[in-house]
């Protein structure tokens, strides 16, 4: 028995309908739209004419195939109208070859005409051109009959500008004045004649663009992909927490273009989902053609102004560009926005008088360069989005069973689960903002949920909003003092504040309401070890770590292990604690836990002030994480420790000096260079707070900072610190109101 069709990723238009079908992700209801507006074209005097707009791949010969077949399938709809599907790079030079080219296409595609052969090269024959274009719209009116035509045209772009102003005018006289023609076209850009008020298509289409696909959409894809090819575990894989954080990780790099992830499918496996690096290096060969097709259609300083973006790395002001491509400002301003315009580049940033560029696509730099210089640095960059993208915050998340139905965010949800559960799902798929929303709506229902508690919290300390959460923990705490859980939280945002002995006072409260929490995964008592050992308490640290704690899932005893180790290092049992932590390397390693989990390392900073003293931890560190092959975990800590800047007493000299120790150390370990890079970027901005100091970085590495770094010293409240104000005074509302009606 025959498999499933496979599908073009650049030619959409040759896949099976079945295949369309089932490869159709998020656009229903444009799709809907236009077949809507179609149908009513060709029964009514309204013709209605629709523009889809994007960059290549971001799925629009895929919309229009799709649409088409839909239309040839809706026989009753097929009866009234005439299709001609130009084709995508066809010769036009002029009004005439564009009426001959869609008779062509009328004659190819619709079977009664047969007829049309001769009498096309009767026109043809003619050498008078005002005449053949006469000739050439009556043939094609006599063609029509009462039927209306649906004309499909890709790169109108390309298409306008062939046909000149004199071309376009009578385009648009034949259209207006015959009113028998409804146009379906594509378009990478919004050119003159279609913008500016005095051309002639101006205002004529109803423009639709379409969006790049998030999280969420690019999982849909490959998950289709992977069932489409008879791989349903592979499908179901990709939906589960591991999955969508590798999904995340290459939607981070990759963005949100579904030719990419169509392409990528062709590499994916269960063990290279896993592995993440080696289909991601194949994807880039595989792209490599692609984006240097992209670059040759360019005008030279076109083409001139993104290699020197590709050299720069960074984002960069229009003087910087200038003076790499030997040109004046005003002139490159220019054509920065008409490489704004057709997708290839964006504006980072504006600040003050200057407007900073970068290229839109990551992927398209790194794969433009040339492969001895980017090889293994593209490899363990990829390896470390698949560390970052890999924590168990999915903490949060992972002990629950994710439902593939609940991904379907359609419909309003109705009790405080439901909104709970699409809060987990938003939070899975990279939509923040929406996910703090439904775990606000989750606590408006029921102020009493921990487990919405625990998200909530717990997004907002991904985000570095270290202050809110103290304010939020705060307040709860003293609306329902007995929640062990919420004592918890408040001691933890007390930690990362630094006030560590608000934060031991906490623990023990959290503790003493509820003795058993940490065998309900809220490790209170490990959490207040490691504060102790952030205090250089180091004794009390091992007394209260020297029973197991019953109950504790691996990642946990990877803590406790690793807070012990390092106890027995600060206390100067040097053998015992590197000889403990060599072994806990050896015998438990990633997934189990992720750099996220090694608060020893970053806590480091938090120790005495004294590079004298880090000098002595970070040799050995950098000695057992590169034996054991975790240089990329020790990396993600690196940065990491960055969050530590939030604490009043870290002073910019202290952060300094950090940045100088791991410098010195670790400069030549190439999987570090980028958490260096990183770690530099985070001090210059504690240090000044310019936003120069994290434009100066790659677009794919200032992402990483980018959502939480600013949180870390914000100052003046945001929509978010005034919604979670308005969370607690609601919250607050219903704890009176329930208290009233028990007495």
């Amino acid at each position: 028995m025959a498999g499933p069709r496979p599908h073009s990723s650049f030619t959409p238009s040759l896949s099976d309908p079945e295949t369309l079908e089932a490869l159709f992700v998020a656009r229903e209801g444009v799709a809907r739209s236009i077949v809507d507006a179609i149908r009513d074209s060709a029964t009514t005097g309204n013709k209605h004419q629709r523009l889809l707009l994007g960059p290549r791949g971001i799925g629009k010969t895929h919309l229009v195939a799709l649409i088409h077949h839909r239309v040839r399938a809706d026989r009753a709809l097929a009866t009234r109208l005439r299709i001609a599907w130009l084709p995508e790079d066809s010769y036009v030079a002029g009004y005439g070859t564009l009426l001959a080219l869609i008779v062509r296409q009328l004659r190819r595609d619709e079977v009664d005409l047969e007829w049309l052969d001769e009498r096309l090269d009767a026109v043809l024959d003619q050498d008078d051109a005002a005449r053949q274009e006469a000739m050439l719209e009556r043939l094609l009116l006599e063609v029509l009959d009462t039927r209306t035509l649906l004309l499909i045209i890709e790169n109108l772009d390309d298409l306008l500008l062939a046909l000149r102003e004199e071309g376009q005018r009578k385009l648009r006289a034949f259209v207006q004045n015959h009113g028998r023609v409804t146009i379906l076209a594509t378009s990478t850009s919004l050119i003159e004649a279609l913008i500016e008020r005095e051309k002639t298509f101006y205002g004529f289409f109803r423009t639709q663009t379409l969006a790049p696909f998030g999280v969420e959409e690019a999982a849909d894809l490959l998950a289709r992909l992977a069932k489409h090819a008879g791989d349903p575990e592979l499908a179901d894989l990709i939906w589960s927490p591991l999955g969508l954080a590798r999904v995340r990780a290459v939607h981070y790099l990759a963005g949100g273009n579904p030719r990419i992830y169509v392409i990528f499918h062709d590499f994916l496996t269960h063990e290279s989902l896993d592995d993440l690096v080696t289909p991601f290096m194949r994807l880039m060969d595989e792209l490599t053609p692609y984006y240097q097709t992209r670059m040759s259609r360019l005008a030279p300083l076109q083409r001139g102004i993104i290699e020197a973006l590709r050299r720069l790395r960074a984002a960069a002001p229009v003087k910087m560009i200038a003076r790499e491509v030997l040109a004046t400002s005003q002139t490159v301003s220019a054509q920065l926005g008409k490489l704004v315009d057709l997708g290839y580049v964006i504006q980072a940033d504006s600040l003050g008088r200057s407007n900073y560029y970068e290229l839109r696509e990551p992927l398209m730099r790194l794969c433009l360069e040339v492969k001895a210089q980017r090889g293994q640095t593209v490899a363990w960059f990829v390896q470390f989005l698949r560390v970052w993208y890999s924590r168990s915050d999915l903490e949060n998340l992972a002990g629950r069973k994710f439902l593939r139905r609940a991904m379907d965010l359609a419909g309003e949800p109705k009790t405080a689960a439901d909104w709970n559960q699409r809060g987990d799902n938003l939070w899975l798929t990279n939509r923040p903002d929406e996910a703090l929303q439904a775990y606000r709506k989750t606590l408006e229902i029921d102020p009493r949920r921990m487990e919405a508690w625990d998200d909530l919290l717990g997004l907002l300390r991904e985000q570095g909003r270290y202050r809110l959460i103290h304010r939020l923990a705060g307040r709860a705490v003293s609306l329902m003092p007995e929640q062990a859980r919420l004592q918890s939280h408040l001691g933890t945002a007390s930690r990362d504040l630094g006030d560590f002995d608000a934060a031991l006072a906490c623990y023990e409260r959290a503790l003493a309401a509820d003795p058993e929490l940490d065998q309900k995964g809220v490790p209170a008592a490990l959490w207040q070890a490691q504060v102790l050992g952030d205090m250089g308490r180091y004794g009390e640290v091992l007394r209260r770590l020297e029973q197991p704690q019953p109950g504790y899932s691996k990642n946990l005893e990877f803590q406790r292990a690793l807070i012990q180790a390092d106890a027995l290092m600060g206390l100067d049992r040097w053998a015992e604690g590197t000889g403990a932590l060599d072994r806990l390397l050896a015998q438990t390693r990633p997934p189990v836990w992720t750099g996220a989990h090694l608060g020893v390392v970053a806590g480091l900073i938090l120790r005495g002030h004294n590079p004298q003293v880090w000098r002595r931890f970070i040799p050995v560190w950098l000695d057992l994480f590169q034996r054991h092959g975790m240089l990329v975990e020790l990396g993600e800590t690196l940065v990491r420790s960055i969050r530590r800047f939030a604490i009043d007493w870290i002073t910019d000299q202290t952060a300094a000096a950090w940045l100088a120790t791991w410098r010195d150390l670790a400069d030549e370990i190439a999987e570090l260079a980028l958490p260096l890079r990183l770690l530099a970027a985070g001090v210059a901005y504690k240090t000044h707070r310019d936003p120069r100091a994290l434009l100066g970085l790659a677009r794919e590495e200032r992402g990483l900072l980018e959502p939480w770094l600013v949180n870390l010293f914000k100052e003046t409240p945001d929509e978010i610190d005034r919604d979670m104000e308005d969370l607690l005074q609601i919250v607050e509302r219903q704890l009176t109101k329930e208290r009233s009606a028990t007495g």
